[in-house]
């Protein structure tokens, strides 16, 4: 699998102008489908703020290790206000990527999860890198996990692919359940073979109004 270049972002540096051209001249034409069109400014950031607070509390993992810089500091910025306000089309990128994080990984991990009942917290309440360092097969695992496509890849909007659901979680699981890299493998086959049965887009943007959507 191949990891996506885009940060998911506009960059502020002045040379890639153009590119920013095409991005917020794609996400315009992206942004009636989104239903984003008729909402105002104050309601969109209201609703940003909303969905990255609860983002920010479902353990994200570290910047540098989520590969997702520049997204957490445009939160950490809304937050605290220390930088120019974000315009209305930054703010559509932000929960984009929110929602890949929280429902296209997060919520397809804890998803995967439950379909191997596995009896460990959803995936938005598991701090990985405190557990992961107290097992010696996580790295094993990780790297079993690594070998399969389980999780939609972000599109240029919504930043780089987000380990902690991807990989680092279900490697978890996998410790938590004590099975060893044969009856691993045989699980993770398995679960391949059956995902088109499950309510996968539930978790994808097109299952907004899911239940199992984050709000």
């Amino acid at each position: 699998m191949e990891h996506s270049d885009e940060t998911g972002l506009p960059s502020r540096k002045p040379e890639s102008n153009s590119s920013q051209l095409e991005d917020t001249a794609e996400l315009q034409q992206e942004l009636p489908k989104l239903a984003y069109k008729t909402l105002s400014y104050h309601q969109v950031k209201t609703a940003a703020e909303r969905e990255a607070r609860g983002y920010m509390a479902s353990w994200p993992m570290n910047v540098s290790a989520a590969k997702n810089i520049p997204f957490h500091g445009s939160i950490i910025g809304l937050f605290r206000d220390i930088c120019e306000p974000l315009s209305f089309n930054a703010l559509v990128l932000m929960r984009k990527s929110i929602d890949y994080h929280m429902n296209q990984v997060m919520g397809a991990a804890t998803m995967y999860k439950n379909f191997w009942d596995i009896d460990m917290p959803d995936c938005r309440q598991v701090d990985v890198e405190a557990y992961i360092y107290d097992r010696n097969l996580i790295d094993a695992f990780f790297h079993l996990v690594c070998r399969y496509a389980l999780f939609d890849e972000p599109n240029r909007f919504q930043g780089h692919r987000y380990v902690k659901g991807y990989n680092k979680y279900i490697a978890g699981c996998i410790d938590h359940a004590g099975w060893d890299l044969a009856k691993a493998e045989a699980k993770l086959d398995a679960l391949v073979q059956c995902k088109g049965t499950l309510p996968y887009y539930a978790f994808s943007l097109h299952g907004i109004k899911s239940q199992l959507r984050f709000r």
